[in-house]
This record gives C-alpha cells, sequence and structure tokens, in this order.
C-alpha cells in the first residue's frame, strides 16, 4: 500500500513539474485558397488569403487589410509558394489580412494593356467589395487598405495606390516595373496621395532605370515618398527581404478601429505588437532604431519576435 500511494505521489509531481515546463500553444496564422466567378472578366479567379494568427480565435475582431500583387507571368499562388506566411509572421507589423489576387500573368493590373481584360475595373469594382464582405475586414473607409506588390505587381501597387488615393492608406512598390505601360506619374494627383514606399536593388538592371526616373518625377512634383535602394537583383531573395519592411509600413498608416486605449499599446499607435516591444527597448535601454526596421526587437538574433526575447530583455534590465 505505502509503494501505491509513493507512486501515485511520484506522478502528480511529475503531472505537476510537466505542467509548469509545458511548452504553450499559440494560434497559427494561415494561407488558404479561394475562388468566384467574375462577371467583369467572365472567368473564374483565384485568390490566395492570409489570416493571421488570432483570426481562427478571436472571431469577433475585424483587420486591416494589404492587397499583395504577383511579378509577370505569376500568378496568385507565387508569393504563398516563395514563403510569404512565415515571413510575415515575423515581419513584427500589426496583424492584418494579406490578399493575393491573379493577375492573369501580364495584364500589369490595368484594363488596357492585355486585350479584353479590364482588370482595374474588375479589381475596384468587383473583387475588393467581394473579398472585404466576405472576411472579417474593417477598411476604415480606406484608411485600413494598402496595396504592395512586386515588379508588374510594383507597377500595379503604385498605379492603384495613386489613381485611388481615397481607397489606400498606403502603397509599396517592389523592383517596380514602373515604366513599362503608360505614363504612371499622370495618374499622381499632387494634392492628394497615400504613403508611398519605393524599393529596389542597385544590381536590377532589369527595372532600375524605371525606379531613378520614377523617383524623380515624384520629387520635381513634390510628392513625398520612401526611395530605398540597396545591393540586390530582380530576384526572390530581394523581394522576400522587401516583404517585411512592406508590412511594417503599411502597419504604420493603418489606423485602430477599437475604442480606448490598449494596456501595452508603448507607441500609442492603437495596436499591442512587436513595435511596442521595441519602444519599450527603445526607452529602457536607450537604444534606437529605424521605423521601418522591427529587427531591433529580435533580441536573441533567431529571426522571431516572441517571449524568449522578453526574457532576455528583462534579464538585461535587471542586471
Amino acid at each position: 500500500m505505502k509503494s501505491i500511494k509513493k507512486l501515485l505521489a511520484m506522478l502528480m509531481v511529475v503531472t505537476l513539474i510537466s505542467s509548469l515546463f509545458a511548452i504553450p500553444t499559440f494560434a497559427a496564422s494561415s494561407v488558404i485558397t479561394e475562388s468566384h466567378f467574375s462577371t467583369v472578366l467572365n472567368r473564374n479567379m483565384n485568390y490566395n488569403v492570409y489570416l493571421p494568427p488570432s483570426y481562427s480565435t478571436d472571431t469577433t475582431k475585424k483587420y486591416p487589410v494589404m492587397y499583395l500583387l504577383h511579378g509577370m507571368g505569376g500568378a496568385y499562388s507565387n508569393w504563398k509558394d516563395m514563403g510569404m506566411q512565415s515571413i510575415v509572421d515575423r515581419a513584427g507589423g500589426k496583424e492584418m489580412v494579406i490578399i493575393m489576387p491573379d493577375g492573369l500573368n501580364d495584364s500589369f493590373y490595368v484594363d488596357t494593356y492585355k486585350a479584353g481584360i479590364k482588370w482595374d475595373t474588375y479589381f475596384e469594382q468587383e473583387f475588393i467589395p467581394y473579398v472585404e464582405a466576405k472576411f472579417r475586414i474593417d477598411t476604415a473607409n480606406g484608411k485600413n487598405r494598402a496595396i504592395a506588390g512586386l515588379s508588374m505587381g510594383g507597377f500595379g501597387a503604385a498605379y492603384h495606390g495613386f489613381k485611388y488615393p481615397d481607397k489606400f492608406s498606403s502603397a509599396y512598390s517592389m523592383s517596380g516595373a514602373l515604366g513599362v505601360t503608360g505614363n504612371l506619374i499622370s495618374v499622381v494627383n499632387k494634392n492628394k496621395y497615400p504613403a508611398f514606399a519605393m524599393e529596389c536593388g542597385t544590381e536590377d538592371s532589369l527595372v532600375w532605370q524605371m525606379n531613378v526616373n520614377f523617383h524623380n518625377q515624384l520629387q520635381q512634383a513634390g510628392v513625398p515618398h520612401e526611395y530605398i535602394t540597396r545591393p540586390g537583383s530582380h530576384s526572390v531573395e530581394f523581394w522576400n527581404a522587401c516583404l517585411p519592411k512592406a508590412v511594417v509600413f503599411a502597419s504604420k498608416y493603418f489606423v485602430d478601429v477599437s475604442t480606448g486605449p490598449k494596456k501595452g499599446d508603448a507607441n500609442k499607435d492603437g495596436n499591442v505588437d512587436a513595435l511596442d516591444f521595441a519602444a519599450l527597448k527603445t526607452a529602457l535601454l536607450r537604444q534606437s532604431f529605424s521605423e521601418i526596421d522591427i529587427t531591433a526587437a529580435d533580441m536573441n538574433n533567431d529571426n522571431s519576435i516572441d517571449a524568449l526575447d522578453l526574457a532576455l530583455l528583462k534579464a538585461e534590465l535587471l542586471k
């Protein structure tokens, strides 16, 4: 009898220790594939949707949205295939829904480039209303809607952002093919425009001069924008490095649709996220970081912002 009691006691201790040191489980993001029939294009259109970690657990929450466009010769699945899910998970921006539509190979996301394809009309008048009603999205009258893309998609992001400034709070062009079709500067209203950033690799002979030209045109028009150049070519590696910056850039211009202050909102942007962690580190450790570079919060340099970083920050402060 004593041996049984002793065994039961040992099992209880083991169970208690296991519960104390159990690895917590967290909600995960997901990327799903959907389709719908477009009356504008008279065809079925596929698209991918990135849903943030809390989407499946907080069923009343609504999210800002970013439209992410692929390049020429590609399809809606390209960004998923490039690994966007894990990149966005680690980016440190606000939680958002990211929608990846199909640009039909080479539409350039306009009505006039590809015969019979009115992609601009489809996107603005049919797709956006449809998809934003289907998912829990609150655009706050356009203030919580961003657009970004690579190459042809970089052109599409700039085109739609500047043509419809009331609909998009920001646009981000990655290696944008900004001079292939039409005169992009002609859709820019120098009195009303979204926040705009353009990034291009210095070894990108395909679109480098187009980006230089558009940057100069925006400067001459007096339109403020971020112009980012760094070593790199027209490549997946370059675009994957652009994506987290595009997420953080969009996050800067999103507004909070809830009311009242939030605990932990250190930078008072209406959201509790990695930006607050970095702001806390800045204040307490007297270290600074670029607003677009959230890696300041990655204390252990493992390319992930999580509880381990918080523990290291605590250890640093209690030295």
